[in-house]
């Protein structure tokens, strides 16, 4: 097995295996098959690692006027990135591992979802979230 930064050492089975991957097992591996007749390196494949969604935001029901407090939480390298999204459509300037709804309105029912990045060695990875559901009775 060939990793970019050189020689797996250790890998001469068919396939490789971890116990547990963190972000710096991230990037693009390949393998070198060799016989008696000679060798072949198929295409390489990527590794990426995500950040885990360690608690989904949940769905809610809010009177209108009210508050809804949504919050997510996730591991992953530090430091995390969080964008907030209301029925598929970004939530401007909503990046915190929190969204707080405020006065809520029939027009803020809906889906909300939060996708969570970090930074890996072959660019960001990200993870969104379940949607949850807010019902304005």
């Amino acid at each position: 097995m060939v990793v970019e930064r050189g020689e797996y050492s250790g890998a001469t089975r068919a396939e490789l295996q971890w116990a547990s991957v963190t972000e710096s097992a991230a990037g693009w591996y390949s393998v070198r098959i060799t016989d008696a007749t000679g060798s072949v390196s198929p295409a390489p494949a990527r590794l990426a690692v995500t950040p885990t969604i360690v608690g989904q935001p949940a769905d809610q029901q809010v009177a209108r006027g009210q508050s809804a407090l949504f919050a997510v939480g996730a591991e992953g390298a530090a430091p995390l990135t969080y964008q907030w999204y209301h029925n598929s459509r970004i939530l401007l300037g909503q990046t915190r591992p929190t969204l707080q709804v405020s006065n809520v309105q029939p027009a803020d029912a809906g889906s909300y979802t939060v996708r969570v990045g970090h930074l890996t060695p072959l660019g960001m990875e990200y993870q969104l979230s379940r949607a949850a559901i807010l019902s304005v009775p």
